[in-house]
């Protein structure tokens, strides 16, 4: 398990000691200290924390041009296939690897954009925000690699710089479209953080300048230019700006007029269920989440929302229906626990056998070995027999403010 205190700190120092390098300092007294500094937070590390670290080292070697060279019995080929296929199977881990073996192959630029989105997937968002920073440096037009640089500054907890970055794109009056809605992002973010007065302010400016934005690009041709994503982007931000100014009836009309805009957004019509949730409109809510599950949608969030409700109705049939369509999508721990355990609770209360019961039970903990829930269900069970019957309970309750979280990391740049 990681330490995490000491992960970063050593993290900071190893990147503290590589600026220093780049300042041709690493012979300074300032560079001795940042090493002996590094000896505490590096004797608590794992053996695991310590190779990503070695690796991140390696990494940062490139913001100096002189790149860490390994030799490989394989050729370019097959070099850039092994990068390839660790990304199609989402391991970040192999990726970072493949690329310390065939960054001579590909731009600069694109090896420091690569390196920020494996570092982004294993949760690393400082490091993330180094190597966007380095790929936008190394290619300033690219309004990808800006959009993603602010977006790691924000995620790695630079709030009061990624606020002040956002304001001055908005100040622009010739801010590409996708720094707009990437400083709206910024702009909700901060809210949460400010106080009453200066949040309403930065609500404002988000409907003001969506809404604006809005209108100059899907009436002109420059949606093409514009990923779809990020404009469905602006427009939940814009509803959920007009929410926090405590105007549900105009962030209710903003949905219907971005699901109207946008009808096959399976995105825009889960935002409105969470919407619809937070609101207290639970027919409501049920209904979009029907029509998701009609479309088949790829949100493992509208199968958990409806598996629960059903649930809640002992409707157990749809419950195990749904949660096993979830649970092939859903990549959280938490909520692939969640379909397991409905799952075992289902078949449970319509006498499916035990061993089936605990099967599923038993693999939820393996996932949460401390899940206390599903632990008092798997003890309840060792008491079941033909003669009698406790009762499976669940704690697994369905959160709508987590799953905005996941919603609106969705609607992001994925680098």
């Amino acid at each position: 398990m990681r330490t995490e205190p000491a992960f970063s700190r050593y993290e900071a120092l190893l990147k503290r000691l590589h600026d220093l390098d780049l300042e041709g300092k690493l012979d300074s007294s300032e560079a001795e200290l940042v090493r002996d500094d590094m000896d505490e937070p590096w004797s608590r590390l794992s053996e695991r924390d310590k190779a990503l670290l070695a690796g991140l080292s390696s990494d940062l070697y490139s913001f100096s041009g002189e790149e860490v060279v390994r030799a490989s019995d394989l050729d370019k080929s097959e070099l850039t296939m092994r990068g390839r296929t660790a990304y199609e199977n989402r391991d970040w881990l192999g990726l970072l690897e493949a690329l310390r073996f065939t960054h001579q192959y590909f731009p600069a630029e694109l090896v420091a954009y690569m390196r920020g989105r494996c570092w982004q997937e294993l949760d690393r968002p400082e490091a993330a925000f180094w190597f966007f920073d380095r790929a936008h440096k190394l290619a300033p037009a690219s309004q990808n690699y800006a959009l993603l640089r602010l977006d790691a500054l924000l995620r790695a907890g630079h709030r009061q710089q990624a606020l002040a970055e956002a304001k001055q794109i908005l100040a622009r009056h010739d801010a590409p479209v996708p720094l707009i809605f990437g400083a709206v992002k910024v702009f909700y973010d901060s809210a949460a953080h400010l106080p009453p007065e200066e949040s309403l302010q930065l609500y404002e400016s988000i409907v003001a300048s969506v809404s604006a934005t809005l209108h100059s690009v899907e009436e002109s041709e420059t949606t093409e230019a514009t990923p779809q994503s990020l404009i469905l982007s602006g427009r939940l931000h814009l509803a959920l700006a007009l929410e926090q100014m405590g105007k549900p009836k105009d962030a209710a009309k903003a949905y219907a007029d971005a699901i109207a805009n946008y009808p096959n957004s399976d995105e825009l019509l889960m935002a409105r269920v969470l919407f619809s949730l937070r609101t207290e409109h639970h027919t409501a809510a049920q209904r979009d989440l029907d029509e998701l599950i009609a479309r088949r949608t790829h949100l493992a969030h509208a199968y958990l929302f409806r598996a629960h409700d059903y649930l809640k109705e002992k409707d157990y049939t749809h419950c195990l229906k749904l949660s096993d369509r979830g649970l092939r999508l859903a990549t959280r721990t938490s909520t692939r626990v969640a379909f397991l355990e409905w799952t075992a609770i289902s078949l449970y209360e319509q006498r499916a056998s035990l061993d089936n019961v605990r099967s599923c039970l038993e693999e939820a903990l393996s996932l949460d070995p401390m899940n206390e829930g599903v632990q008092s269900n798997l003890h309840a069970l060792a008491q079941a027999s033909p003669a009698h019957h406790p009762l499976l309970t669940t704690r697994a309750v369905p959160d709508p403010l987590a799953a905005l979280r996941d919603l609106r990391n969705q609607l992001q740049p994925t680098a």
